[in-house]
C-alpha cells in the first residue's frame, strides 16, 4: 500500500475520520443484516419437505422443485393452480428459475388441505383435533395469527375470541386455544379421513416390484418429493417412515445452501404428466413393450434411461439408436406427444416386464428374500463400529476424467473428509483403504493438485502401478479388516465398507448413485494368484472367498438398507441424487450386467460404493471441484451411517 503524507494537520484529521468511518461501516454492515434476519422456526415434514414458522407469524412449506420443473409448475403442484405463481415468486424474492436442490416457500394460506395438516402436526406437535373444534398450544403468536391458520369465515376472530374469553396481544406461550368447528377449517376438522389426536399422517407402502408397470417421473428429479416415487416404483406422495421397507425409496430433500440446478429442459419429462402403463406386443422381431411418450420427454432420459437402466452415453445411444428403429422413429429430437415407443423386452429391466415373465418372477423372489434382512444392532455414535472407507481409483488409475477433473483425486478428498468426521464427530473405527502420500492431509482448496501417488495400505503396502492389483487388493484389504474386528470381539455387522466414486454417464443424467451387491451376481468361488498378490499378507490370510446363498441374501438386504440411509441423508442436505431408482445393485455396460469386484468379493455384510455425481455433467463437475460440495457429501455419508445403526430399527 502506498504511504500518503498530510500537509495540515485539519487534511489529516479529516481523512482519519473518513478512513474509521469506511472502516467501522465495513465492519458493522453485515452484524447488522445478521441481526436483521427474522426468527425461523422449522419441523421435518414425513415427506421430507420443512414446515417454517417465521417471526411467529408466517407459515410456509419449504419444498425442493423437481429437476426441470419451472415456476408454474411448482405453484401449480403444490397449490393446484397456476394463478397462485406470482404469490408463490413474491415469497421467494422473484426467481428467475428454480434450482433443484434448493428449498423455495409456499405460502401456508394457498396450500390444499393435506398439506396444511402436515405442516400444523410438524410445526404443533401438540395440538389435537377433536369432535368439538380444534385444541392449539400456542408458542407467543397473536390470536389474529391463530385465527388466520386455523378458521375462515366472517366473524371468526369474534367467535374464537368469545368461546376462550380473550383479550388483544399475544398469546401467552403454552396455553391452549379451541377453535370451535363452527369457524374450522375443514382440514383440520375430526373425522374419518382425517388425522387426529396429534398424530401425523401414516407413511404410504411403495412396493417393489409391481405387477403393473409404474408411471412415468414426473420429471428428471432428486425423487422423492410430492407425488413422485422416490424409487422408481409407483404410488402417490412418497413418506418418510423411520425405516424404510426393504424396496422403498428414501427421504426428499430439505435445505440446500449451494443448490444443484435442474437437468438441460430437452432431457425432462412434463412435471404434470399423467401416469402411464406399459402394454407388451409381439412382432417379427420378438417381444416389446410400449410406451406413449408424454409432452417434454426426450427418448434418451425418459424411455432408454427409465426402463433399462442403461446410464452411460455409449449404451444409451445403441439402446435409444435400436429403439428409434424398432418404433419407426426417422428424428430422435422431434417425437410426437404420445408416440407410441416400442422398446425391445430384452432391453427391459426385471421390474417392466410383464408379471408373468420368469426374470421378472425371478427377480421379485429374490428381493423378498434379500428384503427380510434388516439390521437390528444399534450403535449409539457408532461405538463399536468399523468404517472400512475406500477411494475409488487411484495412482496410475485415474478413473474418470472430465476437462482435468480426475475422479481419483475428488474421491480421495471425499473419502478423507469421511475420514475425519468420523473421527471429530462419532466413536467408530476408521480404516482408509489408500493412501496418498504418508499423511491424512486434506488439502483445503477448491481446485486439487494433480497426484499419482495412492497406494493400497496391504502389508506390504502396494503402490498403485496396476488397475487390475489394485482393485483387487481393496476387497482383501477389507475381508482383513473384517476378520480383525471378529477376532477382537466385535460383531460382523458392525463393520460397513463404503467405497467412493464419481461417475462418467449420458450428459443428461446428475446426483448420486448407490450401488450394492445383488445375491446372484455374488455367486461363486474367486482368488487371485501370483506373486504380487500372495506377497501381501492380507491375500495369505485368506486367498480364496465363497459365500453362502443365505450370506447373499442377507448381504444384499443389509447394504440395501445402508444405501438408502446415505442416499436418504443426501437428499436431506439438498444434494443431488440419480433421477431413477438411486439404489441399485447391478450395473450394465452393454448388455451384461456386473457387480463390481470391491463389492463382489468383499465378505463385509454391508456394503455400498457411492456415486457422488456424474462427471459428465457440467453442473455436477463443476460442484464435485469445491471443497463445499465434497465436505456435505462427506456429512451425508456419516449421517447415513449413524442412522443405519440408530434405534428403533
Amino acid at each position: 500500500m502506498a504511504r500518503v503524507r498530510f500537509a495540515g494537520g485539519r487534511a489529516r484529521r479529516a481523512a482519519l475520520a473518513a478512513a474509521l468511518f469506511f472502516a467501522l461501516t465495513a465492519v458493522s454492515a453485515p452484524q447488522r443484516v445478521i441481526a436483521a434476519s427474522p426468527a425461523v422456526e422449522r419441523a421435518r415434514l414425513p415427506s421430507g419437505d420443512r414446515a417454517a414458522l417465521v417471526e411467529k407469524r408466517d407459515i410456509y412449506l419449504e419444498a425442493t422443485p423437481k429437476a426441470g420443473e419451472g415456476l408454474i409448475v411448482f405453484a401449480r403442484r403444490f397449490t393446484g393452480s397456476p394463478q397462485n405463481t406470482a404469490e408463490v415468486a413474491k415469497a421467494n424474492g422473484n426467481p428467475r428459475r428454480l434450482i433443484a436442490g434448493q428449498r423455495y416457500r409456499v405460502p401456508f394460506r394457498l396450500l390444499g388441505a393435506e398439506d396444511q395438516l402436515a405442516v400444523m402436526h410438524a410445526l404443533f406437535p401438540d395440538d389435537r383435533a377433536g369432535t368439538d373444534g380444534w385444541l392449539h398450544r400456542t408458542r407467543g403468536e397473536t390470536l389474529d395469527k391463530v385465527v388466520e391458520w386455523f378458521a375462515s369465515g366472517r366473524g371468526a376472530l369474534a367467535t374464537v375470541r368469545t368461546e376462550n374469553r380473550l383479550g388483544t396481544g399475544r398469546l401467552p406461550p403454552r396455553s391452549t386455544v379451541r377453535i370451535p368447528n363452527s369457524v374450522l377449517r375443514p382440514a383440520f376438522r375430526a373425522g374419518p379421513s382425517k388425522v387426529t389426536a396429534g398424530t401425523k399422517p401414516a407413511p404410504q407402502a411403495q412396493v417393489v416390484a409391481p405387477s403393473s408397470p409404474q408411471p412415468p417421473p414426473a420429471a428428471i428429479m432428486a425423487p422423492g418429493v410430492h407425488g413422485t416415487p422416490a424409487s422408481g416404483g409407483p404410488g402417490a406422495r412418497p413418506e418418510m417412515p423411520p425405516k424404510p421397507s426393504p424396496g422403498s425409496g428414501e427421504a426428499s430433500s430439505a435445505p440446500a445452501d449451494n443448490g444443484v440446478s435442474s437437468a438441460p429442459e430437452a432431457a425432462v419429462a412434463s412435471a404434470s404428466a399423467a401416469p402411464s402403463a406399459l402394454t407388451y406386443g409381439e412382432d417379427a422381431k420378438g417381444r416389446y413393450a410400449i410406451y406413449a411418450l408424454h409432452a417434454g420427454e426426450a427418448l434418451y432420459s425418459g424411455v432408454v434411461i427409465r426402463f433399462t437402466g442403461r446410464l452411460h452415453s455409449d449404451d444409451v445411444r445403441a439402446v435409444a439408436s435400436e429403439v428409434a428403429a424398432r418404433s419407426g422413429i426417422a428424428d430422435v429430437t422431434s417425437i410426437p406427444i404420445g408416440f407410441p415407443v416400442r422398446i425391445p423386452v430384452e432391453y427391459l429391466l426385471p421390474e417392466f416386464l410383464p408379471a408373468t415373465d420368469p426374470r421378472r418372477l425371478e427377480y421379485e423372489v429374490e428381493r423378498r428374500l434379500s428384503g427380510q434382512y434388516r439390521n437390528v444392532v444399534e450403535a449409539r455414535g457408532l461405538e463399536g463400529v468399523t468404517v472400512v472407507v475406500d477411494a475409488g481409483h487411484g495412482g496410475i488409475d485415474v478413473g474418470a476424467s472430465m476437462a482435468g477433473v480426475w475422479e481419483s483425486l475428488y474421491v480421495y478428498d471425499i473419502a478423507l473428509r469421511i475420514k475425519r468426521t468420523l473421527e471429530n464427530e462419532t466413536r467408530a473405527a476408521v480404516r482408509m483403504t489408500t493412501r496418498d502420500g504418508t499423511a491424512w492431509d486434506i488439502v483445503d482448496r477448491d481446485v486439487l493438485p494433480f497426484s499419482r501417488g495412492h497406494a493400497v495400505l496391504t502389508t506390504p503396502p502396494f503402490p498403485i502401478t496396476d488397475t487390475v492389483v489394485g482393485v483387487n487388493l481393496r476387497w482383501y484389504f477389507a475381508n482383513s479388516q473384517l476378520r480383525q474386528a471378529r477376532a477382537s470381539g466385535a460383531s460382523a455387522d458392525k463393520v460397513v465398507f463404503v467405497s467412493v466414486h464419481a461417475d462418467s454417464l449420458h450428459p443428461s443424467l446428475r446426483g448420486a448413485t448407490a450401488y450394492i451387491p445383488d445375491a446372484a451376481g455374488t455367486e461363486g468361488k474367486f482368488r487371485k494368484n501370483g506373486a504380487i498378490f500372495t506377497a501381501r499378507k492380507e491375500v495369505r490370510e485368506q486367498p480364496e472367498v465363497q459365500f453362502s446363498l443365505k450370506e447373499r441374501q442377507r448381504s444384499e438386504g443389509l447394504s440395501r438398507e445402508l444405501a438408502e440411509r446415505v442416499i436418504a441423508a443426501m437428499r436431506s442436505d439438498g444434494l443431488g441424487i440419480h433421477p431413477f431408482n438411486p439404489v441399485r445393485d447391478r450395473i450394465f455396460r452393454g448388455k451384461r450386467p456386473w457387480v463390481p469386484a470391491v463389492l463382489r468379493y468383499n465378505a463385509i455384510p454391508a456394503k455400498l460404493l457411492l456415486e457422488v455425481c456424474n462427471l459428465a455433467n457440467l453442473e455436477d463437475r463443476t460442484l464435485l471441484t469445491t471443497r463445499a460440495f465434497r465436505q456435505r457429501v462427506a456429512a451425508s455419508v456419516v449421517e447415513g451411517l449413524l442412522e443405519y445403526f440408530r434405534a428403533p430399527h
